[in-house]
């Protein structure tokens, strides 16, 4: 092991001019990063899950077929996307858009039950 001014080499590289190369090798992820996919993954994958085979039972999606491929395609979005800080906005605004058209399906269901039961 060389040494240079009393400093291994070893601790140049960790520390020193070659930081850029080393964060290149191995970036460092911030535990903020998956928390807005996951956060929509875990409530939205399943409830899309239950809505295709509910729709399928019915003959199909129908008119919920976009909005429920949008959610699909939006939540996958969001994994799929880099893992950069700078498109941290853009994974939490794909997830949860996703997210919000899981949950139309199901609220339009509620709400016209309600509707239906009130009046």
């Amino acid at each position: 092991m060389s040494t240079r001014d009393g400093v291994p080499d070893v601790a140049r590289w960790w520390g020193g001019a070659h930081a850029r190369k080393r964060r290149a090798v191995f970036p460092r992820r911030s535990p903020d990063v998956v928390a807005g996919p996951l956060a929509a993954t875990l409530p939205g994958l399943p409830l899309l899950a239950l809505e295709y085979r509910w729709f399928a039972a019915q003959d199909g999606p129908g008119a919920f077929s976009g909005v429920l491929f949008w959610a699909a395609g939006l939540i996958a979005l969001a994994w799929v996307l880099p893992r950069r800080r700078s498109l941290r906005g853009l994974r939490i605004t794909a997830a949860g858009t996703g997210l919000g058209c899981a949950l139309l399906p199901v609220m339009f269901a509620v709400l016209l039950g309600a509707a239906v039961a009130s009046g």
